[in-house]
């Protein structure tokens, strides 16, 4: 049975979990205290990038205004972002981060724009993009290992990868104000593009992951040792080796 253990906090993941616990405070205030719609400016929008405010396209990650949305991609931030940066390393761990945004962006306007209504007017915001590209590339990377679902129920990272998606997918489509949700499954088939792609040695020259590191490595074989294992009895048989 295998055991849960933390994981320890790696640094990027670490700065980020600072920036997104200082957004959620400067963002709750500008909302209730001085009336500003902070996600309304930085968060993106179709409507945004048509009145020439392109900055959102980096900015959209630093609105975050939910409390539970922030503390679980905190939480995510901790448990599988620190994997992900152990496994690939400071900067390629930046790099996916700045493609996450990037690519997630263009995909949710591109969404927008053939839905229209609410969703081309709605602004994705929240470094909910972050958390969900990392678990559907962890869930590949790792597909069999556990999770604990809300703390308490085992599951694997396949099985939970899909849960997360389905709901995302059920709030895009069936919940008014769903748009969140369809930037959040842009996110999901970024990190699973990105890992497929990563498999590929074309795609690791083109984007400079020369040294990106194996989920999958080989165990080093273990060198035999021969030792005489001495018996309490005495014997007059000839010894022999284990």
């Amino acid at each position: 049975m295998q055991q849960v253990q933390l994981p320890h906090l790696t640094k990027i993941n670490k700065y980020l979990i600072i920036a997104m616990g200082a957004s959620f405070i400067v963002n709750s205030i500008l909302i209730n205290i001085a009336k500003i719609p902070a996600a309304s400016f930085l968060g993106l929008s179709l409507a945004g990038i048509k009145s020439g405010l392109i900055f959102q396209f980096i900015t959209y990650p630093l609105a975050n205004v939910g409390l539970f949305e922030a503390v679980f991609s905190g939480i995510l931030f901790w448990f599988l972002g620190s994997e992900l940066e152990r496994l690939w390393g400071e900067k390629k761990y930046i790099a996916y981060l700045l493609l996450t945004t990037l690519l997630t962006g263009v995909i949710y306007i591109a969404i927008s724009m053939v839905m229209g209504g609410a969703v081309a007017s709605y602004p994705f915001h929240g470094m909910a993009a972050f958390s969900s590209a990392m678990c559907v590339s962890y869930a590949v990377l790792y597909p069999d290992r556990q999770f604990q679902f809300f703390m308490l129920i085992p599951i694997k990272g396949k099985y939970f990868c899909m849960i997360l998606a389905g709901m995302a997918l059920w709030q895009g489509v069936f919940t008014p104000g769903g748009a969140q949700a369809w930037g959040q499954l842009s996110a999901m088939a970024f990190g699973f593009v990105f890992i497929r792609l990563s498999m590929h040695s074309s795609f690791i020259k083109l984007m400079g992951l020369s040294t990106l590191k194996s989920a999958k490595k080989k165990k080093p074989k273990s060198k035999a040792n021969l030792r005489i294992v001495k018996d309490d009895k005495e014997d007059d048989g000839p010894k022999y080796w284990h």
